[in-house]
């Protein structure tokens, strides 16, 4: 009897060792060999990977992705982000001798948001980061590299998010094996890159406008204007130009102008040497719509007259304004909306309860009373726009609700508000 309880725990032991060897067969073939991780919020994931399999011994240059899944209704910032919200930014841990490049972004997409607009992406973007490999590296060992990775994601409202994602990869003596895991991705990416302009660009500043030209037979007269649908500027750096203002294109026969309200760089007299950016252009090709991002390198210079003869204001070019009764409107509705908030709907029955008590007093104090409320609260907020657009007008790229991006401002608030909910709890008194 013994003996037949040892041979099934033999015969089982050996079930086991075959099917544990399938399982870790199995994984070597499904799970990636360089380990790559992920780090994700309820808003973003971040995956860092890299276009190979390994690196090589003996130096060279090797491709990494840094991808974000964007939640919908949110998105995350370019380079330039516009008139509010930061680029993501890499912090590198990288083995001795590593380097890593500048990031090469892809084209952004213009962004509204009330009198805003910014620079970003929604759905994904995918960041492209060239890793400088040095030589002499040994065959069969591995390299870590990891990345701390801060991100901006806003959609109402803004949220700075940060995580830490890192890879494992071998080194290998010949040329690494692509990275089977990653190739749409970098195929995706790689695809929406922005292409070095075919045209030369030359810019000048004149009366806050700022002129842009392309110039090349290709560009100029009625079949480039019946062509191109739109363009628009991204230029690198910001302040250059109003983001939100109307970016309207003019034709001619040497190629066409894109005309933009001038940013604070040009007011503080910041004029730069040259304009870096981005044109993204959009063309109806027979019958089909296509839409290009050229780089583009724009040094200042007059611009020629035959180059800005004929408008022609595409649609969503810029951003239009509304008139005064539909900002009334929507300030009116906005207010209403305000008051049901769940940091201000508790502030409308103490505001009524104050009513209540003036309600036996003689009508011209109600009167008054209520005036002067009203006023107040005109009067703040009044002057509280006149303080952005003086910040503005003095070159501040800063919108309303900048100041919610400061830790200690928010710190502040914080602490106010539970001063005043330890008011309101009886715990201290203020007055009378």
């Amino acid at each position: 009897m013994d003996v037949g309880v040892r041979v099934k725990k033999a015969k089982g032991t050996g079930l086991h060792f075959v099917l544990g060897a399938l399982a870790v067969f199995w994984l070597a073939l499904t799970v990636p060999a360089y380990g790559a991780s992920s780090f994700a919020t309820e808003r973003v994931r971040v995956e860092l990977m890299p276009e190979e399999a390994g690196v090589p011994a003996a130096g060279g240059t090797v491709w990494l992705a840094l991808q974000q899944e964007i939640a919908p209704g949110w998105h995350t910032y370019w380079k330039n982000p516009g008139d509010s919200g930061e680029p993501t930014h890499i912090e590198w841990q990288l083995p001795p001798g590593f380097t890593a490049g500048e990031v090469i972004w892809q084209p952004p997409e213009r962004q509204p948001y009330g009198p805003l607009v910014n620079f970003g992406y929604e759905d994904e973007a995918i960041l492209l980061v060239p890793l400088n490999v040095p030589a002499g590296l040994t065959p069969g060992s591995r390299v870590e590299i990891g990345a701390h990775v801060y991100w901006l994601v806003c959609a109402d409202i803004c949220i700075p998010e940060d995580g830490a994602v890192d890879i494992s990869l071998p080194v290998v003596s010949g040329t690494p094996a692509r990275n089977l895991a990653a190739v749409d991705v970098f195929a995706r990416a790689r695809e929406a890159l922005a292409q070095p302009s075919p045209w030369q660009a030359r810019f000048e500043q004149e009366s806050g406008t700022l002129r842009v030209a392309l110039l090349g037979p290709d560009l100029a007269g009625p079949l480039a204007e019946g062509r191109i649908r739109g363009v628009a500027l991204f230029p690198e750096t910001p302040g250059l130009i109003d983001n939100a203002a109307r970016q309207d294109i003019r034709f001619g026969p040497e190629g066409l102008t894109l005309n933009v309200a001038a940013g604070s760089q040009f007011r503080r007299g910041m004029a730069p040497e040259t304009i870096r950016g981005l044109i993204t252009v959009e063309e109806e090709i027979a019958g089909g719509h296509l839409s290009r991002a050229l780089e583009i390198e724009a040094a200042p210079g007059p611009i020629p007259a035959g180059a800005m003869t004929r408008r022609f204001e595409p649609s969503g070019a810029g951003h239009g304004g509304i008139g005064i009764g539909q900002a009334a409107l929507f300030a009116l509705l906005g207010g209403l909306i305000l008051n049901l908030m769940p940091c201000v709907f508790p502030i409308v029955f103490l505001k009524a309860l104050t009513f209540v008590s003036v309600a036996h007093d003689r009508p011209w104090r109600v009167r008054f009373h209520g005036l002067a409320y009203t006023a107040g609260i005109v009067l703040s907020f009044s002057l509280i726009a006149l303080l952005l657009m003086g910040l503005r007008a003095g070159g501040a790229e800063i919108g309303w609700g900048f100041q919610l991006q400061s830790p200690q401002v928010v710190a502040a608030f914080a602490a106010l508000l539970f001063a005043v909910g330890l008011n309101l709890s009886g715990v201290f008194t203020v007055g009378t």
